[in-house]
């Protein structure tokens, strides 16, 4: 039973520790294609792509030094090849969805916490992505309340760590990646700013990370309390003792 309980304790611990230092974190920052976004709004809307379209934008990236020929079956593969992966195409297997967007954030004591207040750079009124024919506003419900979160000291002191000794007193700038859950969209009425249509498209928010202003390595992700009692009892789950079967003092004879 100790040895059980050592090991509960163990890996709780683990769970606790500071997260990896910058130069173990850094990676690659790879939000989700546009392409990708154009096929979860016309499969959500039930529309057909306009792939003639797509292949004029995205044939922009057509090496260079083809002739003729070439260029000709590049464009032809291309559309092929849009066209096999929407058809086989599922919104509901394409989670999470990343978007990646300049931000800031200030971290401030609160109580015997901290709370971060992570706000979009710039102008973000909206969140806009475009695909080919259809500019796209995207909405996140209660994004906002998401971005405000309270944290443990710990987990401060790993945001501290992991960004090189920011204490974030003040808005400091980072790259903000929000991982998404598509859920419908809308191409029968579109929604109006500036004077300019843009087209609704609505994803459930999942989690967020925080990560450097290049984009260049990840400091921090985000894990709801929800979350980390799921996780804690699964991992439970995974070291209890069995139950020990009960002995049976019956004695049976077969004559």
């Amino acid at each position: 039973m100790r040895s059980v309980l050592y090991v509960i304790v163990l890996l709780v611990s683990l769970c606790l520790m500071p997260r990896p230092s910058v130069a173990q974190q850094e990676t690659t920052l790879k939000p989700t294609p546009s392409h990708v976004l154009g096929y979860i709004f016309h499969k959500l809307s039930n529309t057909a792509p306009d792939f003639d379209l797509w292949v004029r934008i995205y044939k922009k990236a057509m090496p260079q030094g083809l002739d003729a020929e070439q260029q000709l079956n590049y464009t032809n593969h291309l559309k092929q090849k849009f066209i096999r992966e929407f058809t086989e195409f599922n919104p509901e297997e394409a989670s999470p969805i990343t978007m990646v967007f300049p931000a800031i954030m200030k971290a401030s004591a609160f109580e015997t916490r901290e709370l971060l207040e992570i706000q979009f750079k710039g102008e973000y009124q909206y969140l806009i992505r475009e695909i080919p024919g259809y500019p796209l506003n995207i909405i996140i419900p209660d994004l906002e309340d998401r971005l405000s979160p309270l944290i443990d000291k710990e987990e401060y002191k790993n945001i501290v760590k992991a960004s090189g000794g920011q204490t974030f007193e003040y808005f400091q700038p980072i790259q903000l990646v929000l991982k998404l859950a598509p859920v419908s969209a809308d191409a029968h009425k579109p929604f109006v700013i500036d004077g300019k249509d843009y087209w609704l498209l609505l994803f459930n928010f999942i989690t967020f990370e925080i990560w450097d202003e290049r984009g260049v390595y990840k400091i921090w992700s985000f894990v709801s309390e929800e979350e980390k009692k799921k996780n804690l009892n699964e991992l439970r789950s995974l070291y209890q003792e069995p139950e020990e079967t009960p002995k049976n003092n019956n004695i049976y004879m077969d004559f």
